[in-house]
């Protein structure tokens, strides 16, 4: 149970890090799908490799956003990876571009350590994220916190 509870505090501290610090994975983009257990919340789309490019669609209820960044355009939202498989890391941090975060990791402990990244399955948790259904965000109520997950992580080689 302790081994738990830090491994959990230290993914939450990566994350919180991980909007400052960006690690980028290796290889081409990668396919995350992670599902919530009531399967109403769903995070889908690809990652950066070593791609700049990302898109995701973040579903609650059959409402979608698209997360994305245009290089391009100033105001895209933006991405921060940090995975290391061979330690049983992963978390991605989006910095939406209407001034909000999405946070999402992988419990260490779900995580399989391995040198392989072209397969994986994990529980994850949301740990924060404005709600697609809703059409502000003010309370409390219109943000994710501490949404449990299923991801699934495909690495495109």
């Amino acid at each position: 149970m302790f081994r738990q509870i830090v491994g959990t505090a230290v993914a939450i501290t990566m994350v919180d890090s991980v909007l400052t610090n960006h690690a980028v994975a290796g290889g081409a983009n990668a396919d995350l799908h992670c599902v919530s257990k009531n399967k109403k919340v769903i995070i889908s789309g690809k990652i950066p490799g070593d791609f700049a490019d990302f898109e995701l669609a973040f579903q609650e209820n059959g409402t979608s956003i698209t997360l994305t960044n245009d290089p391009e355009k100033e105001g895209s939202d933006r991405v921060f990876i940090h995975e290391d498989f061979k330690i049983g890391v992963f978390a991605v941090a989006v910095s939406l571009s209407n001034g909000y975060d999405l946070k999402l990791y992988g419990i260490p402990s779900s995580v399989r350590k391995s040198a392989k990244t072209t397969n994986k399955r994990f529980q994850a948790i949301l740990q924060t994220a404005p709600r697609p259904s809703r059409r502000a965000w003010n309370n409390s109520n219109d943000f994710f916190n501490r949404l449990a997950m299923t991801c699934s992580y495909k690495h495109e080689i």
